[in-house]
Formats: C-alpha cells, sequence, structure tokens
C-alpha cells in the first residue's frame, strides 16, 4: 500500500512539474505546442513561412540550441527565455518534436513552391489607392525625362515633393527643369533648373526650392519659383567629408538638413545661408521634432526601426532621453529600404522593397516576386497597417520614389516602360 502511495506522489509531482513547465513555456515561448502535442494540417495552414520557421526552429530553442543562421540568432537572442547551451541538440529531441520539425518543414516547403505573386497582386488591387497623373516619358511640355544608355544605369525622374496645398514637384532633371502638378494630377507648370547632376528636392521657404548635387558640383542649390539660381551650399564640412554617402535632403522651419549615412547634417538656414558650425542629429527628426528615426536591415528578411526620443532643452540643442528598437520581418528578402518618415500624428512610415529570386536554377537567377511595402507603426512601435505597392518595371536610378504628406498619405511615382504613374493612397 505504502508502495503505490509512493508511486502515486512521484507521479503526481512528475505531472505537476511537467505541466508547470508548459505553463512557463506557453508564458515566453510563441509556439510551445510544437514541442507538447503532435501538429495538426488545421494548426499549420494559414500560417506565413515567417510564422512556420520560427515555430519549427523555437523548438530547437527550447533546448538550448545555438543557431548558426544569423537571422535565428539574432531572432532567438531577444528572447528572454532563450538560452544557447548546445552545438547539437538532436539527441534532446521527442518524437512528437521529430514529427511536428518533419511537418512543418513540409509546409514551409510548400508554401516557398506556391508563389505569393498573385496574392500580393490581389494585395495590391485592394488598396486605398487612385492614379494622380500619368505621363509619357519625352522632353514635351508635360512629360518627363528618361534615359537608357548602351554602358551606364538606366535613368528617370530622380524625386519629387509635394507641398502643403497637395502640389507635385517633379525633378526632371534629364530635362533639366522641375515639372509641377496640383493635386488633381493637372500640369501647371514647369520650373527650368541649372543642371542635370540634381538627384533630391525640397521645398524652401516662400516656395523656393532646394536641389541636391552630391556627385559634380557637390552642392545644394537654392533657386526660385522661375529657375534663378538665389544661394549656393557646399556639403562638404562639419559631419560631412565626402559626398557619396550624402542621399537626401530635408528643409524644416530650422533651415534645409543633409542625411549622411545614418546621421543628419544642417547645412544651411531656410534661405540658404550656410552654416560654419553645423548642428549634427544622429537619425531622422520626426515631424513633431519629438523623436529621431533610424532603420537598418539585419539578414535577409528582417528590418529595424529605431526611436530615440528628444528633449528640446534650447533652440538648436537637443538631448536623448530614452530609445527603442523595433523590429519587422517579411516573408521573403529586403532588397532595399526605400523611405522612413512620420505622420503629424507619430505614427513612423517604413517602405521596403522586397525581391525573391528562383534557386531553382543556374544564375542568371529569374524573378520568382518582387513588390514594394509599407508598414506603418503607431507611436508606440505597434504595427498598424501593411500598404502593398507594385514595384517599377525597370530599373532606372531613382533616388526617391515615396514621399508620405503629414496626414499620412502615401505618393508613390512608379517607372513603366511608356511612362510614369503617380500613385496615392489613402491613409
Amino acid at each position: 500500500m505504502k508502495i503505490k502511495i509512493k508511486i502515486f506522489f512521484i507521479f503526481f509531482i512528475v505531472v505537476f512539474c511537467l505541466s508547470q513547465i508548459n505553463a512557463q513555456a506557453s508564458s515566453v515561448c510563441k509556439y510551445p505546442e510544437a514541442s507538447n502535442r503532435y501538429l495538426t494540417s488545421e494548426y499549420l495552414t494559414g500560417k506565413s513561412i515567417w510564422e512556420l520557421k520560427i515555430m519549427r526552429n523555437e523548438i530547437f530553442a527550447r533546448h538550448g540550441y545555438k543557431f548558426k543562421s544569423e537571422e535565428m540568432r539574432k531572432y532567438f537572442d531577444r528572447q528572454k527565455w532563450y538560452e544557447p547551451k548546445y552545438e547539437d541538440v538532436t539527441s534532446k529531441l521527442t518524437e512528437i518534436e521529430n514529427a511536428n520539425i518533419t511537418m512543418i518543414k513540409q509546409y514551409e516547403d510548400n508554401l516557398q513552391k506556391s508563389k505569393p505573386s498573385p496574392k500580393i497582386s490581389e494585395l495590391i488591387e485592394k488598396q486605398k489607392r487612385e492614379v494622380v497623373f500619368k505621363t509619357a516619358w519625352g522632353s514635351g511640355s508635360d512629360e518627363l525625362g528618361r534615359i537608357i544608355p548602351e554602358e551606364a544605369s538606366p535613368e528617370a525622374p530622380m524625386s519629387f515633393v509635394i507641398d502643403s496645398s497637395g502640389n507635385i514637384f517633379v525633378l526632371d532633371q534629364l530635362n533639366k527643369r522641375v515639372q509641377v502638378y496640383d493635386k488633381t494630377g493637372k500640369h501647371t507648370k514647369t520650373i527650368p533648373i541649372p543642371a542635370v547632376t540634381f538627384s533630391d528636392i525640397a521645398i524652401g521657404e516662400s516656395g523656393n526650392l532646394f536641389l541636391l548635387d552630391r556627385f559634380v558640383y557637390k552642392t545644394v542649390v537654392l533657386i526660385d519659383d522661375k529657375g534663378n539660381i538665389l544661394k549656393k551650399v557646399e556639403l562638404i564640412g562639419n559631419g560631412i567629408t565626402e559626398t557619396g554617402s550624402v542621399t537626401e535632403i530635408y528643409s524644416r522651419e530650422d533651415g534645409l538638413w543633409v542625411t549622411n549615412e545614418n546621421s543628419m547634417v544642417r547645412i544651411c538656414d531656410a534661405s540658404g545661408e550656410q552654416y560654419k558650425d553645423r548642428q549634427i542629429a544622429p537619425g531622422k527628426f520626426s515631424r513633431e521634432d519629438k523623436y529621431l528615426i533610424g532603420t537598418k536591415v539585419i539578414g535577409d528578411i528582417t528590418a529595424t526601426v529605431t526611436r530615440t526620443t528628444l528633449i528640446k532643452s534650447s533652440i538648436d540643442t537637443y538631448t536623448i532621453s530614452s530609445k527603442k528598437t523595433y523590429t519587422i520581418y517579411f516573408d521573403i528578402p529586403i532588397l532595399y529600404i526605400t523611405m522612413v518618415d512620420t505622420d503629424k500624428n507619430g505614427n513612423i512610415y517604413l517602405g521596403v522593397e522586397l525581391l525573391e529570386e528562383s534557386i531553382d536554377e543556374g544564375p542568371p537567377y529569374s524573378i520568382e516576386n518582387s513588390h514594394e511595402i509599407v508598414v506603418v507603426l503607431d507611436s508606440n512601435g505597434n504595427e498598424k497597417q501593411r500598404v502593398y505597392m507594385p514595384v517599377s518595371s525597370h530599373a532606372e536610378n531613382v533616388n526617391r520614389s515615396h514621399r508620405v504628406t503629414p496626414d499620412g498619405t502615401n505618393y508613390q511615382l512608379v517607372i513603366e516602360e511608356k511612362g510614369a504613374t503617380m500613385w496615392r493612397y489613402s491613409p
């Protein structure tokens, strides 16, 4: 009788401990059931490739596996429960776990084979968007310039900007002009510019335009609405030693800022008067000046957005009070980041172009899937929305193809065979 009681007591303790371990795993792991029970088709159906990949690798992580994949290592290093201990955990896997690993991998492979392109095209069509204008290639009064040289990169309009009234200023540098369209898409004005070497545009005070030339003259030029040059500002100076990493310009009340790798440098005031003592910010200012934002790609399918909160201690002085990093995952590899911006409500907009190539054949690899996504995060870093967009059908060298207005409207310039299309996506 005592033996039976003892056995029952031991069994109770074991069951209790297992339940506590499972309860703990449930509170910290995303998919603890992958180690506790045989998974079903109903459970796996509908999950993305990324979700399946995390679910499968979480089984290994629970046993303390040291991941060799940079993507998985960085993901699980951020999980508080993860303790990397072993190079090989094969002997630690249970029968249930081995069966689930095999089944999950099959679903991953099936999803890889069933290409998502048709689904993506449907998502693009479902977006709340409208064509603002379409224009042909050429040098006509309402056309835009495009060139496809034999031994250089193709080039199309490099950038555009939108004013507070909704007018769109397209940098048509190949035709040495800026084409202006009103918010309905009607071409209203042409502003001549002094060279074909500009790559970005910003609107200054009184409607004057800043133009970035980072390679030839290495200056920012300020022109009026007739094309007359008002100021020339040198890029080289404090914070900028070479101009190859200067990509964008931003006009603010406190002056003109240029991006330089992961920082911004204020090179002149709003009227184009050059600063000798330049202010440098470790990121891009949000619209309400409350924080800086930065972004980078980690591995193949992961991007991060860093939000650094600021305290303004004087007109030109800020101190950093806190920093938060948000991680965004995608189902296919990131080609590059197209945009990071904010709206007046503090929402963050991260634009990326995604590209998946076929691995079933040798190089040159064919493109299986390509599209753009703008991920919208709220002020706390929670994902609110994904806006799916088409990609340009040709590999023209375009510096900035996206803009976000203060109310959260997305604009996208898409390069096509016969001309350019300006899309407007409602928030």
